[in-house]
């Protein structure tokens, strides 16, 4: 998913958090998505299988690019 928002894989995921900790809210933010950062906080720790899905789904919805840019 780093690579389809043109991040390396490696930004955000020091200090022990999940990239998708960093991911939520960015994409939120950048298309005014309704939420908060204590429930991306909840979704990245308590439910991260089902965080990096939705996460995947938002990115389909928006149509970045699918797959590695490699």
């Amino acid at each position: 998913m780093a690579t389809r928002l043109g991040e390396s894989a490696l930004h955000g995921c020091c200090c022990g958090f999940h990239f998708s900790s960093v991911v939520r809210p960015y994409i939120r933010a950048k298309h005014n998505i309704q939420g908060s950062l204590m429930e991306d906080c909840c979704m990245s720790c308590w439910c991260h299988s089902c965080n990096m899905c939705q996460i995947s789904r938002e990115l389909d919805r928006r149509s970045y690019p699918k797959g590695c840019l490699f």
